[in-house]
């Protein structure tokens, strides 16, 4: 749950950020922190079942995603959610 949260506030923190005024968040932008955080809650889940970090991570392997960075975000994400004290 602590890494859901971090992640969904590191998104906010982020793209706040990139602009000195305060402006609403872009569809690209809840997108992009939604499929986050998504990421986050499956490899916590994982985790939490006894799943270990080495099969997480062969799932990570097959599945496609639609933007070639989304892969190697999403094992980052994995691997920080599994070096977590959660």
């Amino acid at each position: 749950m602590r890494v859901l949260l971090a992640t969904m506030a590191g998104c906010l923190l982020a793209t706040a950020a990139f602009g000195a005024q305060a402006r609403a968040l872009s569809q690209n932008d809840r997108h992009t922190c939604g499929w986050g955080a998504q990421i986050a809650a499956e490899a916590q889940q994982a985790k939490l079942s006894g799943v270990t970090l080495y099969a997480t991570r062969k799932k990570l392997q097959v599945r496609r995603f639609a933007k070639p960075w989304m892969r190697m975000t999403a094992f980052g994400i994995t691997e920080q959610t599994y070096n977590s004290r959660s």
